[in-house]
Formats: C-alpha cells, structure tokens, sequence
C-alpha cells in the first residue's frame, strides 16, 4: 500500500515537473507585454544615499523560512515516533 502511495505521488510529481513549462511558454514574451521595446541604458546614475525598496520585507521571509523549518522538524520526529511505536508494537 505504501508503495502505491509513494509511486502515485512521483508519478504526480512527474506530470506536473512535465506540465508546468508547457504552460509557462504559453504566455506571452516580455517583449509583447511591454510594447515591443527593449531595455533602455541609463545615462545618469543616481547618487541618492539609500538604497530603493525592492518590494520584499526580509523579516516577514525569514520568519516564514523558521515556521517552515519547525513544521518540517515537527514532521519529522512525528514520524520518527510513529516508525518507533510501530516497531515495537
């Protein structure tokens, strides 16, 4: 039974690895998005002294990056008890 499972979810994780890019590469390019022009060079540089916002908040990310890292420890020793109370049992 555990095998199935597992060969259902690489079959699954196969299909959706094989999926996704098809549908990536059927938007449209960037170039179509933004009107058909390319980069365009900066003449001037700023000498402004701070650096421009990118739009991420690196506290609330490394947060998440912790919670994800518990729930993952968490997983793993309730596994870990589980094949333990198995084997003994």
């Amino acid at each position: 039974m555990r095998i199935q499972i597992r060969a259902a979810f690489v079959v699954l994780a196969i299909v959706t690895a094989l999926v996704l890019p098809g549908v990536a590469s059927a938007q449209d390019p960037a170039v179509d998005t933004y009107g058909g022009t390319g980069g365009e060079v900066q003449n001037e540089v700023d000498q402004g002294g701070a650096l421009p916002f990118t739009g991420s908040d690196t506290l609330l990310l490394g947060v998440g990056g912790l919670v994800l890292v518990g729930v993952g420890a968490g997983l793993a020793y309730a596994s870990a008890r589980m094949r333990n109370s198995d084997a003994r049992a």
